[in-house]
């Protein structure tokens, strides 16, 4: 009755209850609350119990991702996330939860944190978070160049030139800006993060790319009286889930024939996250429904599809990336940033990769180009 099988429990008093199966791992709790959570199967209230340190995760002898991805096997297989309701109020998919002061304040849950944590484990020359594009043959220890190529593509998608404009939604820490300004690109990048925002600020000074314009406020109302002649998207439009919205504003931003690249973490089946991802990672975002983004180009009646490319794999391998980078900055992560941020990290990026391989929830990564008429 107190565990799953496949996982030994040790309770707060210290008695130790073994799976009838064999085990992949063991679960070491401090608080009898947390039991509780593990006794009605609460995935979210688990997650947040171990954010909180009253239970530790134990791989024994073996290595601890590898322990991670099969205890959250056995998490699937003998559990169900029953906490709809609070991934739906956690989401922005609803009408009345997009486009709000509402959505952008849950943002900073994920973005408020110091640019310094999100620079331990991203590429330093280019810090972008969103998915790299690996070659079928390519590993995990490729995504230096998986970067590059992802960037590359962006370019290339939008047709753009040297002394092309391009606009930028969510610049995050300046990869964008930095790869594309070194490419003769002119540049106006625009973040709703303040964090973000002095980050890209400094990181344009040190690299003499005073060139490149930056803007802090929300896409949905930002406004420019030159088109510009291609658009990039990387990993916000989960983000940006008035649809029709982002149609309405790509149309008004964009030249004539201008190109927009974006990518994201999508799913198959319209469903939302989990709602530990939903509430503790990425409150106020959506994974997006590919049919619902094109039929809201489709009624925009200016915006066409031009290109979707499925790269779950390439998600995947990045995830695993990101991982084992932040795997190596465990020291300077928890000395700077606590134990709990390193555990919030470290597991919901394991999760991901667990989600890509399993195919929960129809979770994929995605790539789409549109071309305005």
């Amino acid at each position: 009755m107190w565990g799953f099988e496949g996982l030994d429990v040790v309770l707060p008093e210290g008695t130790r209850v073994a799976s009838p199966t064999p085990s992949v791992a063991t679960l070491r709790f401090h608080d009898w609350s947390a039991v509780t959570a593990l006794l009605v199967r609460d995935q979210a209230g688990l997650f947040e119990a171990y954010l909180d340190a009253q239970f530790d995760f134990d791989p024994g002898e073996r290595e601890p991702s590898e322990a991670l991805l099969d205890a959250l096997r056995v998490f699937d297989e003998q559990s169900s996330d029953y906490r709809w309701l609070m991934a739906s109020l956690s989401s922005s998919r609803h009408f009345w939860q997009q486009n709000t002061p509402s959505r952008r304040e849950k943002l900073s849950t994920h973005y408020s944190v110091d640019p310094a944590f999100w620079l331990s484990f991203l590429n330093n020359r280019y810090p972008i978070y969103s998915h790299y594009l690996f070659e079928e043959h390519e590993g995990w220890e490729d995504w230096p160049a998986a970067c590059e190529r992802k960037l590359q593509f962006a370019i290339d998608a939008c047709r753009l030139k040297p002394g092309d404009r391009v606009l930028n939604v969510g610049e995050g820490w300046g990869g964008w800006m930095t790869y594309a300004g070194t490419h003769g690109l002119r540049t106006t990048s625009i973040t709703l993060n303040d964090q973000s925002y002095e980050a890209c600020l400094a990181k344009r000074t040190r690299e003499g790319l005073e060139q490149a314009e930056l803007v802090k406020g929300d896409f949905y109302h930002y406004r420019n009286d030159e088109p510009f002649d291609g658009i990039t998207n990387m990993g916000v439009t989960e983000h940006l889930t008035d649809y029709d919205g982002l149609m309405a504003n790509y149309a008004r931003l964009l030249k004539s024939g201008g190109h927009v690249y974006c990518d994201f973490v999508g799913t198959a089946y319209g469903s939302p996250f989990r709602s530990l991802i939903q509430k503790y990672v990425y409150p106020g975002a959506e994974a997006v429904f590919l049919p619902r983004l094109i039929s809201a180009a489709a009624r925009s009646g200016t915006m066409d599809v031009v290109a979707t490319y499925d790269d779950r794999v390439s998600y995947d391998k990045t995830c695993v990336a990101w991982a084992r980078n932040v795997e190596a900055q465990h020291s300077y992560i928890v000395e700077n940033f606590g134990e709990r941020q390193y555990r919030w990290i470290w597991s919901y990026l394991w999760m991901c990769v667990h989600g890509f391989r399993t195919f929960k929830n129809g979770i994929t990564g995605t790539r789409v180009v549109l071309r305005r008429r």
